[in-house]
């Protein structure tokens, strides 16, 4: 039952998902972060960070304890983002602050912002011959969708010339 899901931790969750286990049944058999911590070493800890990232922004977008509404994503998403690729956080901001400048439309700035996260990860790593981890660049792809589809009614606003300035 989604109640179920609801309470349950979500390191119980991850085990179950990718390792098929129960948390309680492996390791100390208590479900909370130090057991998880203990049995992390079978996925990638960038691996584990983007589960962890993705679960934080699909909780902030579609939050279980209001209704299923949540916020637009992108300082949850940023915030993620920059955890697993710190170059992230600056380039993308070149990207913000001056759309944000000259439209005065925040949904303008962040949708840009979120739009330029994959291509500059892609870029990052081209130029720092990086091999590219497919969870990122599915991620890198992913969050800007998601940031797109909670920003419709902006857009709808921006199409129609009635999307109100910030400043």
């Amino acid at each position: 039952m989604l109640s179920d899901l609801i309470l349950t931790p979500s390191a119980a969750i991850v085990v179950r998902i990718f390792l098929h286990e129960d948390i309680r049944k492996t390791g100390s058999g208590n479900s909370g972060a130090t057991n998880a911590f203990r049995i992390r070493f079978y996925l990638p800890v960038k691996v584990l960070a983007a589960i962890v990232g993705i679960t934080a922004l699909l909780g902030h977008l579609f939050s279980l304890f209001i209704g299923g509404k949540g916020g637009k994503g992108m300082a949850t998403g940023a915030g993620f983002f920059s955890a697993l690729y710190p170059l992230l956080f600056p380039a993308c901001l070149a990207v913000f602050l001056p759309l944000l400048a000259l439209s005065r439309r925040m949904s303008v700035a962040s949708i840009a912002a979120a739009v330029s996260l994959p291509f500059l990860y892609l870029i990052f790593l081209s130029f720092n011959g990086e091999r590219a981890e497919w969870h990122l660049v599915a991620l890198s792809f992913l969050v800007p969708v998601l940031i797109i589809v909670k920003h419709r009614k902006n857009i709808a606003r921006l199409l129609d010339g009635k999307e109100k300035p910030l400043f």
